[in-house]
């Protein structure tokens, strides 16, 4: 699976792009996650990923705290029940994890 937004080059300073995720996804494979594990913390990144390019915050360098409250909120205002947050929340917890993790620090 390959994130939509283009953006291939990455820094060490929570720069989110497609490396990353595909990284992420190599780590959970490795772990011997289920493919529908696999595949829903996938989609959290990759919705992260669309909604970070499309309001231009990719090319800042990271993501703060702000930025994903602001994720976690349009969610919401697109009309996703709480346990769909909730599931996708929790999936990007453990992609921060685990770039922290891997020193993405």
């Amino acid at each position: 699976m390959q994130a939509t937004t283009g953006t291939t080059n990455c820094t060490a300073n929570y720069a989110i792009c497609a490396t990353l995720r595909d990284g992420f996804a190599l780590a959970l494979k490795a772990e011997g996650r289920a493919p529908k594990t696999l595949r829903i913390y996938l989609q959290a990144v990759d919705a992260l990923l669309a909604f970070a390019d499309e309001k231009g915050m990719l090319g800042r360098g990271e993501l703060t705290a702000e930025h994903l409250r602001e994720f976690v909120s349009s969610l919401y205002a697109k009309g996703n029940k709480a346990s769909t947050v909730s599931n996708r929340y929790r999936a990007l917890m453990r992609f921060f994890g685990w770039l922290r993790f891997d020193g993405f620090r």
